[in-house]
């Protein structure tokens, strides 16, 4: 019985495997013929040798940092990948890899093993991480030496190990989460044992890096970034090797619970993203937001929170002849606290995070403290572009911050185009209740940086409060815009962008004075854009 049940699974794995050969191949000869038609590969060949020459051009012009930056970056560089490691521990509610609609209903039901039906897309997001973080290791091989004055070669094949094994983590963190029985209990105790071995690597690496000097870095899963040891390729191939072997014996036999509804689930989202980002290529009428409760319908299937769109408590709804902008302030106050316990405390501490480093990017603006920036130890004293680099990434740093914590504040999307709600009272509502917030969370800051001896000024507070109000103006108006809502990286990353360029430029000209007078214009010209 076991014999003809190992050679049924064995049939029904090569009809997978003949099935993705055939299905696939056909599609990328038709899509080799159809970019040779519309592009041109002549033309894609022309467009890669430029670009080839011109990043040549651009490593040769490289200018050697004197001093270079400490070797403390390198380090810090690499402790990020054990934070990345560490952020698994927190997944597992939706599958990082899932069937599209095809595949469901021709191979998920089919009788044959998870594994090979799932083997050509494990496969595809494995080569998509590596291809990353090649990329990402190669661009550092290139940059250290001028940068860091320090050599690593093997950058680019540590980290491309990495990212497969950190896929193949997230996948069993899933089957962990899902699955009960003793499988689910395999892949739970190799998911823990891998992120264990990471982290522990990375901080080991650096300590002892620190102490003992750059090679010890070798231990850690991004040591490739500080160290020129080829021992750094150890763990990284340790990790992928152990996570693919768990991964295989993960999907040996059966998928995990609700895999097959939660793929569905993620099909529909996915459609829906791709027919908003044809329309606004054909430059059709964005009409996102209509779709936004359909997408938090579709996001609560996913994470199993029916409460999500049936509310088990809310708030006092204000009264029928209250002004719009107050309904949509208890909207966004509501769904706010219709939030999760631990959601609501991650919100307040992004809050008072991001008031405290609009707090400190307005105390440098307002010419309070900016003899702190040399004595970093990140910069030398007389480095103008050192200190330059530094100004614009804590600047940037601060907005994209304040962006996220703007985020959980606005509320749900609104359908702008089918309700009578002009720009500026939908964008006053929306904004009320994030602002009270940030408000506070600012005079806390201040009151803390008082006791701790900083002594901030009302400048200070008030270029705070400019930077956070010009992030949630832009933020509230592009994701109502676009469609993609105030929670998508995309609006995020547009806000802190526009309102961090008065500060970046005002630094890079030697006036920080003026970056308060210019974020007032850009939250002015923000505000008044009937959008």
């Amino acid at each position: 019985m076991t014999a003809a049940t190992g050679g049924a699974a064995s049939t029904a794995a090569r009809a997978v495997a003949d099935l993705r050969r055939r299905t696939l191949g056909r599609a990328g000869r038709g899509y080799l013929v159809w970019v040779g038609r519309a592009v041109g590969w002549w033309t894609i060949g022309y467009l890669v040798f430029w670009f080839v020459v011109f990043g040549i051009s651009a490593v040769e012009s490289l200018p050697t940092l004197d001093p270079p930056v400490p070797a403390a970056v390198p380090l810090a560089l690499a402790g990020l990948a054990s934070l990345a490691f560490a952020a698994l521990a927190a997944t597992g509610r939706a599958p990082p890899i899932a069937l599209d609609r095809r595949d469901l209903y021709r191979l998920g039901l089919a009788p044959a093993p998870p594994y090979a039906v799932l083997r050509w897309r494990l496969r595809a997001r494995r080569v998509a991480a590596a291809v990353v973080g090649a990329v990402v290791g190669g661009i550092w091989s290139v940059l250290a030496p001028a940068l860091a004055a320090t050599s690593a070669p093997w950058a680019a094949p540590a980290l491309a190990l990495g990212a497969v094994a950190w896929v193949d983590v997230g996948w069993l963190r899933y089957v962990g989460y899902r699955r009960r029985d003793e499988d689910g209990a395999a892949a739970r105790r190799a998911a823990s044992a891998l992120i264990a071995i990471a982290v522990a690597g990375g901080v080991a690496g650096a300590g002892l890096a620190v102490v003992l000097g750059a090679g010890w870095a070798a231990l850690g899963p991004a040591g490739a970034l500080a160290s020129a040891s080829p021992l750094t390729l150890a763990l990284p191939a340790l990790l992928a090797l152990a996570a693919h072997v768990s991964v295989r014996r993960s999907l040996a036999h059966a998928w995990p619970p609700r895999f097959a509804p939660q793929s569905l689930v993620l099909s529909q989202l996915q459609a829906m993203r791709t027919f908003q980002l044809i329309a606004r290529a054909a430059g059709l009428p964005m009409r996102g937001e209509a779709d936004a409760f359909e997408r938090d319908r579709l996001l609560a299937a996913l994470f199993d929170r029916p409460d999500a769109v049936r509310p088990r408590r809310s708030l006092r709804p204000p009264p029928a002849e209250a002004k719009q902008w107050r309904a949509l302030a208890w909207r966004a106050a509501s769904a706010w606290v219709r939030r999760r316990t631990w959601p609501r405390l991650a919100s307040l501490a992004t809050t008072l995070g991001a008031a405290a480093a609009g707090l400190g990017v307005g105390g440098y603006a307002a010419g309070r403290w900016p003899s702190a920036v040399p004595q970093t130890g990140f910069v030398a004293p007389g480095d103008a572009f050192g200190q330059g680099v530094l100004i614009a990434a804590g600047v940037f740093g601060a907005a994209y911050w304040a962006a996220r914590a703007w985020g959980p504040w606005l509320g749900p999307s609104l359908p702008t185009g089918t309700l009578p709600v002009d720009a500026s009272t939908r964008t006053t509502g929306r904004l009320t209740v994030g602002g009270a917030a940030l408000a506070v969370g600012i005079a806390f800051a201040a009151l803390v940086g008082v006791l701790a001896g900083l002594e901030p000024t009302a400048a200070a507070a008030f270029g705070a409060a400019i930077l956070i109000a010009t992030v949630g103006v832009v933020l509230e108006k592009y994701g109502s815009w676009s469609g993609v809502g105030a929670s998508g990286w995309e609006a995020q990353l547009v806000a802190a962008l526009v309102a961090a360029a008065p500060t970046m430029l005002a630094a890079a000209f030697g006036v920080p004075g003026l970056a308060p007078i210019g974020s007032a214009v850009v939250l002015a010209i923000a505000w008044l854009l009937p959008i």
